[in-house]
């Protein structure tokens, strides 16, 4: 069976004039997350997803205070958002703030262990402190990396990284390159090819794929359920909580996001988290929706 896909792409319609912005709660989301509030009270009056390409924005034109603020929005409700703290981090690099961008260059790093940009600006960071040793400490972690990895696909972000911290050391100020690889034409097109790899069971590869796409996009709750599904399949099940739990912070009533969950906790052999599940899609679904029937079937499959 093939996966679905959560939402079409449209344009913002929002204040911010980034172009295009993902459907904030359309299709499986189970209502709007963002603008006015969802369905939750745990939902904020601001979409996290919006706020997010504002603050690229404000960094690509060195509004770096504007920046800061976007970013800190955004990780309130996406708290394990890893591109969030990286760029929370870059802003307040741009404001010569490198104490405490360390924190956030961490917390990127620690969501997200392949995101070799942020320990480039971890380093960077300890670097313009003048706390030369953790900036070698840093780099000695990416000589490791870089072993392991050769020729892999990570190869060139570790070298930028390596780069970034030498530049620091040697004293060098110059502007570095911190924006996303994707403007947000690319990341829709990205998205549905991200989906299309998924259906051809190509899991790592589209996982790779949506990680990009997050870079521009955002922590949209249909991009981190695609990513949770991936790492499920791929085995790595508590990965794939920590991102179902990512989208269902920014939208709790995801349906998607709450499907898949259910879907994990019946492959896990946790049937009472897995019915918990379903019931929550029941209430959500006040007529009966797809993701509460595929859930429901899994749970009837599975028991004695």
């Amino acid at each position: 069976m093939s996966v679905k896909l959560f939402t079409t792409l449209v344009l913002a319609t929002s204040i911010f004039t980034v172009a295009p912005v993902y459907a904030a709660g359309s299709g499986s989301g189970g209502g709007s997350f963002g603008g006015g509030g969802g369905a939750s009270p745990s939902v904020p009056s601001y979409d996290p997803v919006v706020e997010y390409q504002a603050g690229l924005k404000n960094i690509e034109a060195e509004k770096f205070k504007a920046a800061e603020k976007n970013f800190q929005r955004v990780i309130k409700v996406a708290k394990r958002h890893a591109q969030s703290h990286y760029y929370l981090g870059v802003a307040k690099v741009g404001q010569g703030k490198h104490k405490s961008s360390t924190s956030h260059f961490k917390s990127a790093i620690k969501y997200d262990e392949n995101m070799h940009a942020a320990y480039g600006g971890l380093g960077a960071a300890y670097a313009h402190r003048g706390k030369v040793e953790k900036a070698q400490a840093v780099l000695e972690d990416l000589d490791a990396l870089a072993a392991t990895c050769g020729t892999c696909a990570n190869s060139g972000a570790i070298k930028a990284a390596q780069d970034k911290i030498n530049a620091a050391l040697n004293g060098d100020a110059n502007k570095e390159a911190f924006l996303s690889p994707l403007n947000f034409d690319t990341a829709e097109t990205q998205y549905f090819a991200s989906v299309a790899l998924i259906n051809n069971g190509e899991y790592q590869a589209a996982f790779d794929d949506l990680t990009l796409t997050a870079s521009a996009a955002g922590p949209h709750p249909d991009i981190t359920t695609y990513q949770g599904y991936t790492q499920r399949k791929l085995g790595n099940y508590d990965v794939a909580k920590s991102y179902y739990a990512l989208a269902l912070a920014v939208d709790p009533n995801h349906k998607g996001a709450n499907e898949y969950l259910g879907e994990l906790y019946v492959e896990t052999g946790e049937m009472d988290k897995a019915k918990a599940q379903l019931a929550k899609l029941e209430k959500i679904c006040s007529f009966g929706c797809i993701e509460e029937n595929e859930l429901r079937g899994w749970i009837h499959n599975a028991l004695p």
